[in-house]
């Protein structure tokens, strides 16, 4: 299982200073499901060059998942 607080960490390391909480809560947010949401965070950290690994991206993204969205996770 993915590490909340690495992907709180990772989160508030390198992806808070453009994103703000109205992101993830704004009516046109791209990802509706679980799934959607670690591709999200895996594009978003390729167009930022963070290189992060499969376990990086699901850490970020329950992270969020845990804390706006509460898809359930497959």
């Amino acid at each position: 299982m993915p590490d909340p607080q690495r992907g709180e960490l990772l989160y508030s390391t390198h992806c808070i200073a453009c994103h703000t909480t109205q992101i993830h809560w704004r009516d046109k947010k791209l990802a509706k499901d679980y799934p959607g949401l670690v591709a999200e965070v895996g594009r978003w950290q390729k167009l930022a060059g963070l290189g992060w690994n499969a376990d990086d991206i699901a850490a970020v993204a329950r992270y969020l998942n845990t804390l706006f969205y509460h898809y359930p996770v497959p």
